[in-house]
């Protein structure tokens, strides 16, 4: 009798080392799977952006004769005349970061209610083009830890251009990256 106990306790202890290798295994699978979605996190944000920017640039064309001088005034990159060649993705950039009822308006008519998070430098299309050219990524990957706005503001874009999003465990990026 105190054979079968021993084995059945030394069978419950085999089986509960074996869970926990199997729980350690898809822990570390997952962690894996997040650290290499986080390396291509920035392919799919520049990817929506760029679309965000060239639909801002449809809505631009638009403009009033004031409110066109009023841009230019501001970024004096922006094309003068209605019907111009799309300038530098920057140069739209920056104009949609400006302070003023139309763009506002293009902003709600893009966006709705989501908000176009302006504060974030690693935001601006310079920046997001330097850490990534030629993005060819079909999933956007957002880091759990980043600003609720930004956060919002590219699931909102993935929503709209129909790609799909997921947001990553920043603990599992950062056990990843060790």
């Amino acid at each position: 009798a105190e054979r079968r106990v021993y084995q059945t306790e030394v069978k419950a202890k085999a089986e509960a080392e074996a869970e926990r290798r199997v729980y350690q295994v898809e822990k570390e699978k997952e962690i894996m799977e997040h650290g290499l979605k986080e390396k291509t996190r920035l392919f799919g944000q520049r990817m929506v952006y760029e679309r965000f920017l060239v639909e801002c640039w449809v809505d631009l064309q638009a403009l009033s004769p004031g409110d066109s001088t009023s841009v230019q005034r501001f970024e004096p990159k922006f094309p003068a005349k209605p019907g111009a060649k799309f300038p530098t993705k920057t140069t739209v950039d920056t104009v949609m970061r400006m302070e003023a009822p139309f763009i506002d308006n293009i902003l709600s008519k893009i966006l709705g209610t989501c908000t176009f998070p302006t504060t974030r430098q690693d935001l601006k299309y310079g920046v997001l083009s330097e850490a990534v050219h030629f993005p060819m990524g079909q999933e956007l990957f957002v880091r759990d830890d980043e600003a609720d706005d930004v956060k919002a503001f590219f699931k909102h874009l993935a929503d709209r251009y129909s790609i799909p999003s997921e947001e990553l465990n920043s603990n599992y990026i950062s056990w990843f990256n060790k």
